[in-house]
């Protein structure tokens, strides 16, 4: 029963979206060393979190900064506290800097292979060095309990034990590494203004939902903070006396579902909302044991998944309504749709797991070829518009809107759910919706999914 009510408000969780830029940087917390551009100091943001980083140069009301053995980082200044503000404005002389364009310090990804060489893993497993998990120090400005993996900053209201954050830890690493592996091409690259993703854990429901944490869910990502705000339950720890314990046995879907939201961040703005969502109760039902996704066993996976919904809302596969209409699904009407009940919300997650499945492993050659060509669209669709941002004629207000002259022009593809519904066309490749269900239902019967 336990399971068939974290089943439900999984399928009940959501991600928030909003195109307004992040006003926060987490801190890099490196040693100190020194660098052939300057003495490295101890940089302090408006929230208190401190960092290590080599002042590079300044247009102003930007500042570049290289953390030590990394790649430089550009932040607004006004992130910064007044005293390192005054460092930054008495380095500026009001000319463009000459040592590095501002533009173009953002870190290159490299090259993809085109889709039909690409190969589907058979196991994800995060590096261990991964899992070292590090208290952050207090500072003034910021009072509570940090903890940072890799590439994970953990901000709890309690003290946890290190032995219980590396197991936290190593779903939130797991997860991200199977983000990377899978020939999706995601590429997933922490936000640069934080050098950490960033997960906000709470003690009890009442105190996540008080902080914005959807009434009927597990947790959340929050695009406009970028951070994934989770309830302790949700990640299996158990008080006992006064200690929190990991329970080992605990169903993590929840977290593998928000964090690949998080690992998807730069994507989301251009996807349909089934994708979205298809996408992370994908990755949430590939079997996941001792830390490692086994993903040559996704079939296993995809056989459990289905179980455990028909068990959940006695419904059969082929109760999925249109799927051609749900594939061009506006947003809205989505969660129109979903405040109908829990059963209705839960067969529209069903349903686009289950076509993320069939384009992934059932389609055509059952290499995937169409939906890696899909998502290669999209990700060239948010390259154009990350290199409009980086401009340094753009600037994004803080309504949310963007400025920029009048000789410049806007990506051809918007910035919007519009783009990737345009290129459903992809996918389906001249099908209609009869050819398409039969198509659909057939792969699936020939796998034991009836």
């Amino acid at each position: 029963m336990l399971k068939k009510i974290r089943t439900l408000l999984l399928v009940l969780s959501c991600v928030f979206y909003s195109l307004t830029p992040a006003a926060n940087l987490n801190a890099q917390g490196q040693k100190e060393s020194t660098s052939t551009e300057g003495p490295v100091r101890t940089w302090t943001t408006t929230d208190g979190r401190l960092f290590q980083a080599t002042y590079v140069n300044t247009d102003g009301t930007r500042v570049a900064l290289r953390p030590p053995n990394g790649k430089p980082i550009i932040l607004a200044l006004k992130m910064l506290c007044a005293e390192d503000q005054s460092f930054v404005q008495s380095k500026w002389t009001g000319a463009p800097p000459a040592s590095l364009r501002l533009e173009n310090t953002q870190s290159k990804l490299p090259p993809l292979v085109s889709p039909q060489k690409r190969v589907w893993p058979e196991k994800a497993i995060p590096e261990e060095s991964a899992l070292n998990v590090q208290q952050v120090p207090e500072t003034d400005a910021f009072k509570g309990y940090l903890y940072r993996s890799k590439s994970f900053e953990f901000a709890a209201p309690e003290k946890l034990a290190g032995s219980v954050m590396k197991e936290v830890a190593r779903t939130f690493e797991a997860t991200r590494t199977l983000t990377q592996v899978l020939p999706w091409g995601i590429q997933p690259q922490p936000p640069p203004d934080f050098g950490y993703y960033r997960a906000k854990l709470y003690a009890n429901r009442a105190s996540y939902i008080q902080d914005g944490g959807p009434k009927n869910s597990s947790g959340a990502y929050f695009r406009s903070s970028k951070i994934f705000k989770i309830p302790f339950e949700s990640l299996g720890l158990e008080l006992r006396a006064k200690t929190w314990f990991k329970n080992p046995v605990y169903n993590n879907e929840t977290i593998v579902h928000e964090v690949t939201h998080q690992m998807m961040d730069e994507f989301l703005p251009f996807l349909p909302i089934w994708m979205i969502e298809g996408t992370a109760e994908y990755t949430s039902m590939i079997p996941f044991h001792n830390g490692a996704f086994a993903c040559n066993a996704h079939e296993r996976g995809i056989r459990e998944y289905v179980k455990n919904y028909q068990n959940l809302t006695h419904s059969f596969l082929l109760d999925t309504g249109s799927l051609t209409e749900l594939l061009s699904l506006p947003a809205q009407a989505w969660h129109a749709r979903g405040d109908n009940g829990s059963r209705d919300q839960a067969r529209l997650y069903f349903s686009s797991c289950l076509l993320v499945y069939f384009f992934c492993h059932l389609d055509g050659d059952g290499h995937g070829t169409p939906f890696l060509q899909y998502l290669d669209q999209i990700r060239e669709a948010r390259d154009a518009w990350t290199s409009f941002y980086r401009n340094p004629e753009v600037h994004r207000n803080a309504d949310g809107t963007v400025s920029y002259p009048a000789r410049l022009s806007l990506p051809n593809q918007a910035r919007s759910e519009v783009t990737g519904i345009n290129l459903i066309s992809i996918l389906l490749a001249n099908r209609g919706e009869t050819e398409f269900k039969k198509q659909f239902s057939e792969s699936f019967r020939k796998i034991g999914i009836r």
